[in-house]
């Protein structure tokens, strides 16, 4: 399986304030650009179909641009924490709150409050493990009176010789 491209170099220089910086190379974002595809698309693939783009309605989808954002603000952030690190100040803790930001929704995606939505609104394809999920507990339907305590004989007992 291959990483699925959220985010560029491009988007993530742009996003993290870089453009017009020669300093910080394609070589130095690209590591950052290829741990955000990973996790994004780690996070994804536990409950959807990956890659995304066999949903036909998956180009120019809500999703799309959702997944593009986030994995663009995590890979900016993760560049800015590494190149201000050991500095201090507000723009650390700006790029780790964005972080932390970026990774609940993930959170959220993953639990499934957060669903991904094809261009015509319907969820992405979900993974048969996914559609699996069990949602409770089964009810005895053996009793007759939902207080009435169950009495079930054991099959082997302590001391018994075979």
């Amino acid at each position: 399986m291959s990483l699925e491209a959220f985010t560029t170099a491009a988007l993530v220089r742009v996003e993290a304030g870089f453009t017009n910086n020669a300093l910080i190379t394609d070589p130095i974002i690209e590591p950052h650009v290829i741990s955000a595809n990973a996790e994004i698309e780690g996070c994804v693939s536990a409950k959807y179909n990956v890659p995304l783009s066999i949903n036909t309605n998956y180009s120019g989808s809500y999703a799309e641009n959702f997944l593009k954002g986030l994995a663009t603000q995590l890979a900016a952030s993760e560049l800015s924490l590494q190149q201000f690190e050991g500095q201090g100040g507000d723009l650390i803790r700006m790029a780790q709150s964005k972080i932390d930001l970026v990774r609940e929704k993930l959170a959220k995606l993953k639990s499934g409050s957060l669903h991904l939505l094809d261009t015509e609104g319907v969820e992405l394809s979900l993974k048969e493990a996914a559609l699996r999920t069990v949602k409770g507990f089964p009810k005895n339907s053996n009793l007759t009176e939902p207080d009435e305590p169950t009495t079930v004989e054991p099959v082997v007992t302590m001391g018994e010789r075979f």
